[in-house]
């Protein structure tokens, strides 16, 4: 018989200790990510590491629509996608013209940025090195495999937690280049940062449970990203060039 999408497998199906040990693997990795491999090389390390969650999802016995990657939700996913990248993309746009949100798009990372750095980092390694990555791993894998074990809106919650901690080292490397989090606590940084990606992860959930597929979440987690990092670079130029926004 066929199971219904968005429903649990019967419980004992999977190998638990299998799926702990994909789990464990993907975070050892992003550790070493961090801690030991320069940026440059985040695009392909990144790729493989996603690639690498699916082969090992595949060796436990997950299929292809457990993960989110099979070719029949595709159509349903890209149209939920794309509409979400529109609301998303219009949200953070109108985040740079209101100056009591402006600040959180300043980045002294972004201040030099040429024009064709920032269109590489918005439609390649944004898209690729974060979205695809995180997606597949998250709402493709790890909400795959969690999905085996508990409800949709249980696995949902698993998979998003760890998605937020799954941010901790990036939220203390980013400390120190926002004017707004330079001097605060780093507790207090990275509460704020894994309580917000939780929250993203749920909705990324949501849209990969809905949908039947990661494109969803895949679409409207690029566009988040890539919008607010296009913006960020726009208000670090125009503050270097004495231009002034204001919504009136």
């Amino acid at each position: 018989m066929r199971r219904r999408r968005g429903t649990r497998q019967p419980a004992g199906t999977g190998r638990p200790v299998a799926e702990a040990a994909i789990v464990g693997g993907i975070a050892a990795a992003h550790v070493v990510d961090h801690r030991l491999v320069p940026v440059r090389f985040h695009l392909g390390t990144h790729l493989a590491s996603a690639a690498a969650a699916v082969a090992a999802a595949r060796a436990a016995g997950a299929s292809l629509d457990e993960l989110g990657l099979g070719p029949a939700r595709l159509r349903a996913a890209l149209r939920r996608g794309v509409l979400g990248s529109l609301v998303i993309g219009a949200i953070v746009g109108a985040g740079a013209l209101v100056p009591r949100t402006r600040p959180l798009f300043t980045d002294a990372r972004v201040l030099d940025v040429s024009p064709g750095q920032v269109a590489y980092t918005s439609l390649v390694e944004i898209p690729f090195g974060t979205a695809v990555y995180e997606e597949v791993v998250f709402r493709g894998v790890i909400l795959g495999l969690a999905m085996r074990r508990f409800s949709p809106p249980g696995a949902i919650a698993v998979s998003s937690a760890l998605f937020g901690l799954w941010h901790i080292l990036p939220a203390l490397a980013d400390r120190e280049h926002h004017p707004a989090t330079r001097t605060a606590h780093p507790a207090a940084v990275v509460a704020g940062a894994v309580a917000a990606t939780t929250l993203a992860g749920v909705l990324f959930g949501v849209e990969r449970v809905r949908t039947g597929s990661v494109l969803a979440p895949v679409l409207t987690h690029a566009t988040t990203n890539a919008v607010a990092y296009a913006v960020a670079a726009g208000v670090a130029r125009r503050a270097r060039d004495g231009i002034v926004l204001e919504v009136a």
